[in-house]
């Protein structure tokens, strides 16, 4: 099916769950597994109107680092790449990623990453942010905030549902994803 034939048939692909203010997609190659739920936050002094995406989740696609379930101590900012990023990431500080799917196993990790400083690590943990760690990716200084690079590292031992906690480790002001 088109997107376009989609969206003409929104009334028909877009279900609402009785009772709740909470949305299936249907008619995609994830049926029942694409639930949405509204929810209204403020943001930089402006107030709108999220979603958030329930059910498992792929890892083998691209994720923006922005769409996160939780995280410690980080912001977002506009990225000169276009949409937010997430910014002021310092020692300790993490972002997770609830429900992801990793099915029988994954050998790898990419991120988009910039730092003005001298770097770190990102840990890349399971379940916990003090987690079964099954990577760990550099961070070299790019030479400016808003100046991206791709970064990659191995991964062993991810495999079935996990929620993913991506970990910052060492300089202060280390990077943004």
């Amino acid at each position: 099916m088109s997107i376009d034939n989609w969206l003409g048939n929104i009334r028909t692909n877009l279900v609402q769950t009785p009772g709740k203010l909470e949305f299936t997609l249907k008619n995609t190659d994830a049926d029942s597994s694409l639930v949405f739920t509204p929810y209204y936050q403020k943001y930089k002094d402006r107030y709108g109107i999220y979603f958030t995406l329930s059910g498992p989740r792929s890892p083998f696609t691209k994720i923006e680092a922005e769409s996160y379930n939780s995280q410690t101590g980080i912001s977002t900012e506009s990225c000169s790449e276009g949409g937010l990023n997430v910014a002021n990431i310092e020692n300790g500080d993490y972002v997770v990623y609830n429900d992801m799917n990793f099915d029988s196993g994954t050998a790898s990790f990419q991120a988009r990453l910039s730092s003005a400083t001298n770097g770190g690590n990102i840990e890349i943990r399971l379940d916990s942010a003090n987690g079964t760690l099954v990577g760990t990716c550099p961070v070299a200084s790019t030479g400016g905030w808003q100046t991206w690079t791709d970064a990659k590292c191995s991964i062993k031992g991810a495999s079935g549902r996990h929620n993913l906690y991506l970990k910052l480790q060492e300089e202060a002001g280390t990077c943004s994803m």
